[in-house]
């Protein structure tokens, strides 16, 4: 997550993505004697094992989706990503590994989709999402968890990310000198049951107090808040 943290502070004024025909597919290299090949994100996300790991590859496919829309830069996403697309985009062999979007978006990529849909409104419809300020809060390798806030004059909005197997169910603390105090509400969480997760959202108005914060953060999962 680390890693993760100094990427995002480096993306305003860059177009950003977390996959292209490149990592789609096209990209390889050696492990030994063993050669892997890129693929898409939501086969990546489960190590190549989809079968059965449905939930947990959707779960972080959202993950990555909300970092690249929430951050400061110019965001991209490739074709597909948008229904759980899972066949390998190559140059040399795509036609054999064609996918009906439509049919996808209607069907096992329907909750993924509404949550593109439903993040991509929200970077849309708040200037503070799309301005070039950006700043790390929280960074915790172990917990697996990332933290930031972005604002624009008086509007401010905070981004928990999880990529932890469990969930933050009795609260999350964040805590840093930046965290004015007021209140918050959210208005997005990855795991809420419309998109296929298991629930575990921050209802009402949640308050930062002293430069700390806390709320629950569901397990691979990302929540927005906006100052009230």
């Amino acid at each position: 997550m680390s890693y993760v943290a100094g990427a995002l502070q480096a993306t305003p004024g860059r177009v950003i993505y977390h996959e292209s025909h490149d990592q789609a597919g096209n990209a390889s290299y050696r492990v030994g004697d063993y050669e892997v090949h890129s693929a898409r994100t939501i086969q990546t996300a489960v190590n190549w094992n989809l079968n059965g790991n449905r939930y947990w590859a959707e779960a972080r496919c959202r993950v990555v989706c909300g970092l690249t829309l929430l951050a400061a830069g110019i965001p991209m996403f490739f074709m597909g990503e948008e229904v759980g697309a899972k066949e390998p985009y190559r140059y040399n062999d795509w036609l054999d590994h064609r996918e009906d979007f439509q049919a996808l978006r209607a069907t096992t990529g329907a909750k993924l989709f509404a949550f593109y849909r439903d993040i991509i409104r929200l970077r849309r419809r708040y200037a503070a999402l799309k301005s070039p300020h950006a700043e790390v809060l929280h960074v915790h390798d172990a917990n697996r968890v990332l933290a930031f806030r972005r604002w624009l004059g008086d509007a401010e909005f905070i981004v928990l990310a999880s990529l932890n197997n469990a969930a933050f169910a009795d609260g999350y603390w964040v805590s840093h000198p930046a965290l004015r105090d007021g209140a918050f509400v959210e208005v997005l969480n990855s795991d809420a049951d419309l998109y296929g997760g298991l629930g575990v959202t921050n209802g009402g108005t949640l308050t930062s107090h002293g430069g700390a914060f806390n709320a629950r953060l569901p397990a691979n999962g990302i929540a927005v808040f906006q100052r009230v």
